[in-house]
């Protein structure tokens, strides 16, 4: 009984020392998954996503290029001659994709490799340890209020290329306008504008954004601006849906690709693209909503309040959006303590001359010490 119990006890350390020479070592089966596997898996689970469509446009260039490569043999030196070929590729703006956007595409492949090992599909993640680039994510392009209103011109232009001159109904311009005066005028997000139901629309203005519309999940207040109602007034209401941008042609939720599809046509013919930094490139949606809070910035408005209205938790996350010029902010600090002196001054009055007793005693005070 004693050498049957050793013998058992012998083959449990055996197995488990099989198990963990297994685990630690470099396991890569023929028949393992390929990325492209994993990423038909991963694209089941991801696709009801409300980021799909960015973490689609992120990992095709891996799959396309790689997708042959088992997902279990995918490594830090995969990815660096991955990363080499992308940079002599052309993205659908006809440039080559920047360092910003390679480092989110290692981070969507580190998420997909990510499920695989969750799902078990493959042991652990080897390209974990691969690292970023550094880079300046930041935008510096500044739209000021006069580029808005070229935007907003150049908008009665964004017509239906399909159709004959002339016969373009106008709702493409008018739902153009309003998406550039929401994100301007109130520091909407592109989300966050797609979708303004109508019966969200209270007196004023005021509109309540509830806690699943906003990116940090926290409900906001916003108030639409008198021009931005009278721009939304002119849109057309679609019968049966509640949200104010509706595409025309589909009647349904209008597109985020859609709106930046127009945002660019009008950008263009407004030759608003010229104030864009070498490092931008071209003009954004999103650098209204930055223009709108820097124009607000330069107006005298409290930083705590564009934080709230921008909806950010936190004030160093609102001065990423402030690009007002050094030069200009420094000048108006200097207007602003100057006029506090003279004001100061001006409380307490002349300087009095000391009176004649006030004289003799510290004349006094002098010749006694």
């Amino acid at each position: 009984m004693r050498l049957r119990e050793q013998v058992r006890r012998l083959t449990l350390v055996a197995q488990d020392q099989a198990k963990t020479l297994a685990a630690i070592t470099d396991d890569v089966p023929p028949d393992g998954p390929s990325l492209a596997i994993v990423y038909w898996f991963w694209s089941d689970f991801k696709r009801s996503s409300p980021s799909w469509q960015h973490a689609f446009n992120r990992i095709t260039p891996l799959i396309s290029n790689i997708g042959e490569l088992p997902a279990a043999a995918m490594s830090p030196a995969h990815w660096d001659r991955h990363r080499s070929l992308r940079k002599t590729q052309l993205t659908v703006l006809g440039g080559h994709p920047c360092d910003h956007t390679l480092n989110i595409e290692l981070q969507r492949a580190k998420e997909m490799l990510n499920f695989a090992v969750e799902r078990g599909m493959i042991k652990f993640n080897r390209l974990a340890p691969a690292r970023t680039v550094k880079t300046i994510s930041q935008r510096e392009t500044k739209l000021t209020a006069d580029d808005i209103e070229r935007l907003l011109e150049a908008a009665d232009d964004v017509t239906d290329r399909r159709l004959c001159e002339g016969d373009d109904d106008g709702q493409r311009a008018a739902l153009l306008k309003a998406f550039i005066l929401a994100c301007f005028d109130s520091f909407l997000r592109h989300n966050e504008t797609r979708h303004l139901r109508w019966d969200r629309i209270g007196p004023g203005g005021v509109v309540q954004l509830l806690a699943s519309e906003t990116k940090s999940k926290k409900p906001r207040t916003i108030v639409l601006t008198p021009r931005t109602l009278d721009a939304i007034s002119k849109i057309v209401p679609t019968p049966g849906n509640p949200y104010v941008f509706v595409n025309p042609e589909t009647k349904g939720l209008l597109g985020g690709n859609t709106v930046r599809d127009w945002f660019r046509r009008a950008a263009k013919i407004s030759g608003v693209n010229s104030k864009a930094t070498p490092r931008d490139k071209a003009v954004r949606i999103h650098d209204c909503r930055a223009g709108g809070a820097t124009f607000a910035d330069e107006k005298g408005a409290r930083s705590n309040a564009i934080r709230t209205a921008m909806g950010h938790a936190h004030i160093s996350t609102t001065a990423k959006y402030l690009r007002s010029e050094p030069t200009r902010n420094a000048y108006e600090i200097a207007a602003i303590m100057t006029e506090a002196d003279i004001a100061a001054a001006a409380r307490r009055g002349p300087k009095r001359s000391p009176r004649r007793g006030e004289k003799k005693k510290v004349t006094q005070l002098k010749h006694s010490s």
